[in-house]
């Protein structure tokens, strides 16, 4: 299992969108650092092939749906292996099509804290 809470909160579809390229590069990479500080700088070996990821988004109104869901982007594409897509990937799991993340529960969590909790567990 691999948990890491970072302090920052992952931003909605509607947020995302409006967002500038570069502001969405700096994003993904603060990201992924702050991934890596609450991992201890402790990455696998090896990219899991096969996971279920439980996200809690914390924030004080929950969003719709589809905002909700979608502010798992920026997360699963630092989780993936570094490439050209994906410069600041960690490497923790393969890719993020069904294949390798046969679960995706993303949730939101009432509270005044910008954070967000991640649960990667082996399938």
């Amino acid at each position: 299992m691999i948990y890491a809470e970072i302090p920052i909160r992952t931003p909605t579809l509607n947020v995302w969108q409006r967002m500038h390229w570069a502001k969405r590069g700096r994003l993904g990479r603060q990201v992924a650092t702050e991934i890596w500080a609450a991992l201890g700088g402790k990455l696998p070996e090896r990219p899991l092939k096969k996971c279920r990821i439980r996200i809690e988004r914390v924030s004080t109104q929950e969003p719709d749906a589809d905002g909700l869901h979608a502010s798992s982007k920026v997360l699963l594409d630092a989780l993936q292996p570094p490439s050209k897509r994906h410069p600041y990937g960690l490497g923790i799991i393969v890719d993020d099509n069904s294949e390798c993340v046969t679960s995706l529960e993303v949730k939101h969590v009432a509270g005044k804290a910008s954070k967000t909790r991640i649960w990667i567990e082996a399938a």
